[in-house]
């Protein structure tokens, strides 16, 4: 049986003033992500959440197995 990996990708400008707003972004999306209890069972409700607070980024989730 293989292990599975969540992997995101979020939309970020090449560009000073976006790579430090992404990177708190991404910070608190870390955070929230890492408080899960079950991350496969919550994972869908965070990154949705984010989305909507969060209009301007587009993120991409998918899960793989290797």
């Amino acid at each position: 049986e293989g292990d599975s990996v969540h992997v995101i990708n979020i939309d970020i400008q090449d560009n000073h003033e976006e790579a430090t707003i992404g990177a708190l972004f991404v910070c608190d999306l870390c955070a929230k992500l890492e408080a899960c209890e079950d991350l496969d069972n919550e994972i869908d409700e965070v990154l949705t959440e984010f989305e909507q607070n969060n209009s301007r980024r587009n993120i991409l989730h998918t899960i793989c197995f290797y």
